[in-house]
């Protein structure tokens, strides 16, 4: 089983191979880092979404937040 950042570097190259092969006139290192930029902005997106659930249950949970 892959660690998370395993599995993240993995959906990177994956994501950057399939943008790579759609359109082969483009320099590699760029399709690359748009790529790498794509994962980051998901991820960052994601963390976003579970932090703000996290912020939403613990108001829910504290009285003295109402």
């Amino acid at each position: 089983m892959q660690t998370e950042p395993e599995q993240w570097a993995v959906e990177l190259m994956e994501a950057a191979l399939a943008v790579f092969c759609e359109n082969t006139t483009e320099d590699g290192a760029l399709v690359i880092q748009r790529a790498f930029e794509d994962q980051t902005r998901k991820l960052r997106e994601d963390c976003m979404t579970q932090a703000e659930f996290a912020l939403r249950q613990a108001l829910k949970e504290t009285p003295d937040a109402q």
